[in-house]
């Protein structure tokens, strides 16, 4: 089994304490580091906007916890992004969901597929990951449709891996692990 940490949230929760100067003087030092190691990995950027951002999301999204789908799905019965899914799609969507303290910390992208890019930016939207919509493979037909799949965020899931534990991602096709991890 293939472990990797995920440094792109530790170095976006580092960034976005030094921006609040919340972080001691010898953790600075080791976000210096890390941002200089992230400057190897040209896939990685790392601003504390796209950190501000991705909290928002979170913070704004409705589901966090099992428990919340089904409060969701109580107070939303007819009207649910969630019902433009397949029954059977939604409910290996909602049985991938993993948690912590966070939120959720990965989901299966694959079932999404199927949607448009406003559709599966709707769904994602009520785990807090929306800013992953344009990472899917999506046909995009309308001018709202292809302002979503031109965005580009920073701070993304990573495509191809599930939530193991605490900051560590592993290879999980069909899966993304979020920076809550």
């Amino acid at each position: 089994m293939m472990m990797r940490i995920n440094m792109r949230a530790l170095s976006a929760l580092l960034t976005a304490a030094l921006v609040a100067g919340a972080v001691a003087p010898a953790m600075a030092d080791q976000a210096d580091a890390l941002r200089a190691a992230q400057l190897q990995q040209p896939n990685i950027e790392v601003n504390a906007e796209a950190a501000q951002q991705a909290s928002a999301d979170l913070q704004a999204a409705p589901i966090h916890t099992p428990a919340d789908i089904v409060a969701y799905a109580s107070a939303h019965p007819t009207d649910s992004p969630l019902l433009a899914l397949s029954p059977l799609d939604r409910q290996v969507f909602l049985d991938s969901l993993r948690y912590n303290t966070s939120g959720v910390t990965s989901f299966r992208y694959d079932v999404l597929e199927n949607l448009t890019p406003s559709q599966a930016h709707e769904v994602l939207a009520l785990i807090g990951q929306q800013s992953f919509t344009s990472q899917l493979n999506l046909k995009a037909a309308s001018p709202t449709d292809q302002r979503i799949m031109k965005f580009r965020p920073s701070l993304i899931p990573l495509k191809g891996y599930l939530c193991e534990g605490r900051g560590t991602c592993t290879v999980a096709e069909h899966n993304a692990c979020a920076g809550t991890c």
